[in-house]
């Protein structure tokens, strides 16, 4: 879902907030599944509270399924796709 990135550690720290889920859960808002580390906002509107922007907060793409994904990794950077 909108290529989120679930869990993060760095020299055996956790840089994830705390929450309610253990995983990402099929959902139409973020709000129903919030608590990943990273993930893509809205790619037509980010959902901010206007009478013009009727978008979910955050947009649409962090629960768009992902017909694919995949890393690339180089010898200076890792990046998901």
């Amino acid at each position: 879902m909108g290529q989120m990135i679930w869990d993060a550690e760095f020299l055996n720290i956790d840089l994830c907030m705390k929450n309610m889920f253990r995983e990402p859960k099929p959902a139409k808002t973020i709000i129903e599944t919030y608590g990943c580390f990273a993930f893509h906002a809205g790619m037509i509107s980010m959902g901010c509270p206007t009478p013009l922007d009727t978008h979910p907060l955050h947009g649409e793409m962090p629960c768009a399924s992902m017909d694919q994904a995949w890393l690339e990794i180089d010898s200076d950077r890792i990046t998901l796709k």
